[in-house]
């Protein structure tokens, strides 16, 4: 029987009392967090995807959001600090990606395919020999497509271990070979999978093993009621 993982989306552009409701959820390093964004719109996003990851994990842990406090690893990692629950969380742009499961680690990425962005350089740095060569192959829109999808697996199963800049990525291959989403050595059995939850966004989730089953949903802002 395999394990579920929800999988959320949201856009993160909210209005002015959704942002005030949101806000008033944070903790105070949450909030002095966003106060440190330059730009207004980064902090209202920030703002924004935090307080829905309250209001989503509140679902599971039985509480109200602002309740909440957070535990981490040696690495940084987040995690709430009771109950079992593990999440990944993460943005691009105007949308946000939340990954919730129990039991086990979860990592998420999402991030918009930019035809404009330098690749190139970063898959020099980052990506295994193999994956260059398969990039290196490719037609140049093509090539664009398959760099985000490896880049969002490489990142996804580097959230879900929880270790921070310590995990080589150029160490692993994370382009399946034809259906297969299993990371191959020394990923400990790991497996990722690629899906595009907006047009024009590439993402992935990542677990152990392979016995587990993605639930993905869109999570509107609007429609959320906060728990007092």
């Amino acid at each position: 029987m395999s394990a579920p993982i929800d999988v959320y989306w949201s856009e993160i552009d909210a209005d002015d009392a959704t942002l005030d409701r949101l806000q008033t959820l944070l903790s105070s390093e949450e909030r002095a967090q966003a106060a440190r964004f330059r730009h207004a719109p980064d902090r209202r996003r920030y703002i924004v995807r935090h307080g829905q990851l309250r209001v989503l994990l509140a679902r599971y842990l039985d509480g109200a959001p602002g309740d909440i406090r957070f535990t981490r690893n040696r690495f940084g990692k987040p995690m709430p600090s009771q109950g079992d629950v593990r999440f990944s969380l993460s943005n691009s742009y105007g949308v946000a990606l939340y990954a919730i499961a129990r039991g086990f680690e979860v990592g998420c990425d999402i991030e918009r395919r930019d035809p404009d962005f330098a690749y190139a350089p970063v898959a020099d740095r980052l990506f295994s020999p193999s994956e260059r060569s398969i990039l290196g192959a490719l037609a140049p829109e093509q090539r664009m497509i398959t760099f985000f999808r490896c880049w969002t697996r490489k990142e996804a199963y580097a959230k879900g271990r929880g270790c921070g800049l310590s995990l080589a990525l150029d160490q692993f291959d994370a382009l399946p070979e034809g259906l297969d989403e299993s990371l191959p050595d020394p990923c400990d059995g790991w497996s990722v999978r690629s899906f595009q939850p907006v047009p024009g966004y590439e993402a992935a989730v990542a677990a152990a093993g392979a016995a587990w089953s993605m639930n993905l949903q869109r999570c509107a802002l609007p429609e959320v009621e906060l728990r007092s």
